[in-house]
């Protein structure tokens, strides 16, 4: 089931779309070379093993250029395959998902982020269900030179709860109270750039240096 609508608020167009039990995939940031002949393998933080390899760069496809032989890992000896074959590790999650686009500047990485993190901390109070229940990511493409982000709002559970469709109705007064709520947690708070009080949160502890309080608050204060 599929429901999608846009909503001006302050001038500003908005469009929200939710789909029932749909599909997320969940990539590794991590990879591995393996050999396609015996299943040896060299992962993406083992640096020392990758250095051996004279044709290695971050990214690159595949891997050859090593004078030494690696060992099979089902005791066989040695391996007569030179050649290891990039893999990144994912997966397939079905859930509910809610995708909000926002017709005005959406460049800046660090200020999206801040503002998915805000309408996620606010849509948990609002509907009063823990904060672990949802979830969200940005996507992002370039348009003529300029990257446009959307954030991804899920429900955490596979099969979906509901949660995040809840956010769209037909006249986006859901939406505009999850808004107005981010915003007085953000005004209400005095920290620079931001604080487990506004933004930050054990889940995301790798990005609480580039999460700005300021920045989210700017930006949702646009439509209101």
């Amino acid at each position: 089931m599929e429901s999608k609508y846009e909503y001006e608020f302050e001038n500003i167009k908005l469009e929200v779309e939710s789909t029932a039990n749909d599909s997320l995939v969940v990539k590794s940031t991590d990879f591995f070379y393996v050999c396609p002949k015996c299943g040896y393998s060299i992962a993406s933080d083992e640096a020392s093993k990758l250095s051996e390899y004279e044709d290695y760069r971050p990214g690159v496809a595949r891997i050859e250029k090593n004078n030494k032989s690696h060992n099979n890992p089902f005791g066989k000896g040695k391996c007569s395959n030179t050649s290891l074959i990039r893999y990144s590790l994912h997966h397939e999650f079905k859930t509910d998902v809610a995708k909000i686009s926002f017709e005005c500047d959406t460049s800046d990485y660090s200020t999206m982020l801040s503002v998915m993190h805000a309408l996620l901390n606010s849509f948990a109070h609002e509907f009063s269900i823990e904060r672990r229940d949802i979830k969200a990511c940005l996507t992002y493409k370039k348009t003529n030179g300029k990257m446009e982000h959307k954030i991804i709002i899920y429900d955490a559970v596979p099969g979906g709860a509901g949660h995040s469709r809840r956010l769209v109705t037909e006249d986006g007064e859901i939406l505009k109270a999850v808004i107005k709520r981010a915003i007085n947690l953000l005004d209400t708070c005095k920290c620079s750039p931001s604080c487990y009080r506004c933004l930050r949160s054990y889940e995301n502890q790798k990005i609480h240096e580039i999460l700005d309080r300021e920045h989210a608050l700017k930006f949702l204060k646009q439509f209101v």
